[in-house]
């Protein structure tokens, strides 16, 4: 099936995959990186080098112990549903009218393609046809990004599956040499990966979306391996994503437990900053609306008996970031600090701000944590998830720059900073971003639930057991001394099976479910006792 053309170009590839031993499918998938002869034809005017982009991806699949093969034009053409569940465009800029049908077919019966750096705006004959084919393909209204910064950033969404921020800080730093392709995020019928923020753009932006098209998937992805540049950390968060990326496109069911319950998505917290220009009333304004913000404070500010009485214990921050990390010393004045201010106040400061070069001190974290402190802030500019410290204690990044609404999967935080502003109301103007921000369905909330919630979910064990061709038994154990209810559970199957026909209950209990935009089933479960194990038998027929 490959040309002699790609045979003469990667046989030593080849030796050196056979070198290294044989390697291991990722979920037993059949996978296509697709040689482009056509774009190999243009790319000594615009086009990024054929050879160079399959040699790179090539390398990446290896390292990661991926099975794939390399494809022609010719192949893909003639059609290749029987033969491979995956296809990876590579930085693709030419395709034929057959190429682009056996696409189509190609995800109509039930297959996926990753596009990584694929703009597809010229035919086989180099006409310019602009960002038609990738509008049929995946319904994704593109646009080149030709802005004048050298670079921008990608700010990555924490969905469970493309989740890398265990090892990762969820930014990626682009080059734009290549001028990546980006799309505005309320259009698209797919979700989103994140957003990249760009000098001098009102509406966030993405490079990154996943969804369902017929009944296959697709993850598309405005650029490409070699325009990720800002430190080996971006280079390899990116391939994890696209490790990840490439899981979730494969033939196999998944399971996993959604990041909130009740199907939130964008958690948001709302804070004011302690200053000499902050009144009573406008706290009141709040509470008239059934919000309760909080309030941070550094050491050396002193609160008005007015304002404190306004906020409950559990709604103060105490901001220790600006101490300055000193081996030897710095340990002793969080302590110092945290006593003196919990000394004057007359009770316990729970939680606190600190910079985030001491999150992972454990010294410092089990010292503030013996006294009283079960929830760690730390400066971050973009909204992430929290993290377990251990059974009591969780870590969240406090990003003060809000993102709106395009900011689903982190925490996002809602910071009112007093400002003396002789034309303007900045009072009316921050009440009025946060009645927005509700309105929108965001999920107002506290950082005490995201605790606790953050630790139950870490003690919820979800298995997928598949027992016949048409059903499969989910495990969910609860852990907790507690009983849980409202639990979201995600679940992947091939999109070759007919939803419609779905049956999903527990014992003599129906189990409600949804379909999500990338074509997930939402299982919402009531009830699950402490200590029990609850089992979900799912029940399909193929098409």
């Amino acid at each position: 099936m490959i040309s002699n053309f790609i045979k003469k170009n990667i046989f030593f590839f080849i030796v050196i995959l056979i070198f290294l031993g044989e390697a291991s499918a990722i979920a037993q998938s059949k996978i296509a990186v697709l040689f482009s002869g056509y774009t190999e034809n243009i790319s000594q005017n615009f086009a990024p080098k054929v050879i160079d982009q399959i040699t790179q991806w090539e390398l990446f699949l290896m390292q990661e112990k991926i099975s794939y093969d390399v494809i022609s034009d010719d192949d893909l053409g003639a059609g290749i549903s029987n033969d491979f569940d995956i296809l990876i465009l590579p930085s693709v800029y030419s395709v034929s009218a057959d190429e682009l049908k056996s696409m189509k077919e190609f995800l109509e019966n039930g297959k996926s393609i990753l596009t990584v750096g694929s703009k597809l705006s010229y035919d086989d004959n180099g006409n310019f046809v602009g960002e038609e084919n990738i509008s049929q393909l995946f319904d994704i209204e593109s646009k080149e990004f030709t802005g004048a910064e050298l670079s921008l950033f990608h700010y990555l969404n924490f969905n469970p599956v493309f989740d890398n921020n265990f090892k990762f800080d969820g930014l990626l730093q682009l080059s734009t040499k290549n001028f990546p392709l980006i799309c505005d995020l309320p259009l698209q019928k797919g979700v989103s990966l994140g957003y990249m923020k760009i000098k001098g753009f009102e509406d966030f932006q993405t490079a990154m979306i996943y969804g369902s098209k017929g009944k296959g998937k697709f993850v598309w992805i405005g650029f490409n391996l070699d325009d990720v540049i800002g430190g080996k950390n971006d280079v390899e968060e990116f391939k994890g994503l696209l490790v990840n990326a490439i899981n979730w496109l494969d033939r196999m069911p998944e399971v996993w437990l959604s990041n909130y319950p009740d199907e939130e998505k964008s958690p948001t917290i709302i804070v004011i900053e302690n200053s000499l220009q902050l009144k009573p009333e406008f706290v009141d304004k709040f509470a008239q609306e059934g919000i309760e913000p909080y309030l941070i404070f550094t050491p050396d500010q002193k609160i008005s008996d007015k304002i404190i009485d306004k906020f409950k214990q559990e709604k103060l921050i105490l901001d220790l970031s600006n101490i300055i990390p000193d081996e030897g010393v710095s340990e002793q004045k969080f302590i110092d600090e945290l006593e003196k201010v919990n000394s004057e106040l007359g009770f316990t400061i729970s939680i606190i701000l600190i910079p985030k070069s001491q999150i992972k001190n454990k010294s410092i974290l089990n010292s503030l944590t013996e006294l009283g402190v079960n929830i760690f802030l730390y400066p971050e500019n973009f909204s992430a998830l929290p993290s377990l410290i251990n059974n009591k204690v969780v870590s969240i990044p406090y990003n003060t720059d809000y993102q709106s609404i395009y900011n689903t999967g982190g925490v996002n935080f809602i910071t009112y900073k007093s400002k003396i502003i002789c034309n303007g109301n900045p009072d009316d103007d921050f009440l009025a971003k946060v009645l927005q921000d509700k309105s929108s369905h965001n999920w107002n909330t506290n950082l005490q639930f995201l605790k606790d919630w953050w630790i139950k979910k870490n003690n919820i064990i979800v298995s997928l057991n598949p027992v016949e061709e048409n059903a499969i038994i989910l495990e969910v154990t609860n852990k907790n001394l507690q009983e849980l209810d409202n639990i979201n559970l995600i679940l992947k199957l091939s999109e070759e099976f007919d939803f419609d026909l779905l049956n999903v209950s527990s014992a003599n209990e129906a189990i409600d479910y949804s379909i999500d935009k990338a074509g997930n089933i939402i299982l919402m479960i009531n009830k699950i006792a402490a200590r029990q194990t609850k089992r979900i038998n799912v029940v399909f027929d193929r098409d």
